[in-house]
């Protein structure tokens, strides 16, 4: 099951919101817990039915969504696409928290 295969968004189920497939969890609502500091474990043991992989899903999920809903943001043509880890891994440490 790929990451995205664990997020289903239907109308019947928390007004067609995203969430982890076969919950009533809406990938915000795990978003916003880990927001507060919540580690992944916290959240395992405040919704059991979730598993680690489903925690991952919804942050790729809120990823994915960003990245294809970013107003006006036009990527270098070299960079069309997704920016994958080896990217931002090869960016100097400083060049993430840098002011704009």
């Amino acid at each position: 099951m790929t990451l995205h295969e664990r997020i289903e968004s239907r109308p019947d189920v928390m007004f067609g919101k995203p969430v982890i497939k076969g919950t009533r969890i809406p990938v915000e609502q795990v978003l916003r817990k880990r927001a507060t500091g919540m580690t992944s474990e916290q959240i395992l043991e405040k919704y059991p039915r979730l598993t680690q992989a489903d925690i991952l899903a919804a942050e790729a999920f809120a990823a994915d969504y960003l990245e294809a809903e970013a107003p006006g943001v036009r990527q270098p043509g070299h960079l069309q696409g997704r920016l994958d880890d080896a990217f931002f891994d090869a960016l100097p440490d400083d060049e993430l928290t840098r002011p704009i």
